[in-house]
């Protein structure tokens, strides 16, 4: 299946959105809002989200290449216990856990 490639600005709310095998290659989207998101089969590549919130998203098969996260709020990401939890040391999640 091919990928799509997502735009996103800054200061921009996001939220409760659903992205399933999308790409954000060289994006900025500084000061956002990606709430309550799900990223399902995703990459972000070469990115900067500093600054942006994260707080409740689920990360299914998320590739992260050379992005920053600089002064993220990322708490409760993956909540639903049935998904690991990703901490910014390990931002890859396989879809498949062991539980």
């Amino acid at each position: 299946m091919e990928k799509k490639y997502i735009l996103v600005k800054n200061n921009t709310e996001y939220t409760f959105e659903k992205y399933t095998d999308s790409v954000f290659q060289k994006q900025t989207s500084i000061q956002s809002l990606f709430n309550g998101s799900i990223f399902k089969n995703c990459e972000m590549n070469n990115s900067d989200f500093s600054k942006s919130d994260f707080e409740g998203t689920i990360w299914t098969n998320l590739f992260v290449d050379n992005c920053f996260f600089k002064s993220c709020d990322i708490k409760r990401v993956n909540s639903n216990p049935r998904i690991p939890f990703v901490t910014q040391e390990s931002l890859f999640v396989n879809e498949n856990p062991v539980l």
